[in-house]
């Protein structure tokens, strides 16, 4: 009996996936702080602005706080943090605030990006993801 390409190909990827394990787009380096993070984070957002060098969660402060560095000399919109539950249902949205606060800044300038976040509001699959006011 043989096997469809599409079987082979879907299966292909999936043993590539798991044998390949990375960090996603803008997770941030293993061991930096990611797995003590309170929700999943997505930050494609600062993909074209920013590479992200580490992620931290305060637990004190209830703040998440990302290192990013510059990759080039630009204008920076400003970002907000949409905040969900595993079924993508809203719990929050809140403004992300950049450390220090520019317009623009220079290639491999370092920044902080921080949001403050209600760990009691944050449950296990939440989502928070970066996106760029408009």
């Amino acid at each position: 009996m043989r096997t469809k390409p599409l079987i082979r190909l879907l299966s292909t990827t999936l043993l590539l996936g798991l044998a390949i394990p990375g960090p996603l787009s803008g997770q941030g380096p293993a061991g930096k702080g990611g797995r003590d993070l309170p929700c999943f984070c997505l930050t494609q957002a600062w993909s074209g602005h920013f590479k992200v060098v580490s992620t931290t969660y305060d637990k004190a402060s209830k703040r998440l706080v990302w290192v990013l560095e510059a990759r080039r000399a630009t204008r920076v919109p400003k970002y907000e943090a949409f905040l969900s539950d595993g079924d993508g249902v809203e719990i929050a949205t809140v403004r992300v605030r950049l450390e220090p606060s520019r317009d623009t800044y220079k290639v491999g300038a370092r920044l902080q990006a921080v949001i403050s976040v209600d760990r009691a509001n944050v449950d296990e699959g939440a989502r928070l993801q970066i996106r760029e006011l408009r």
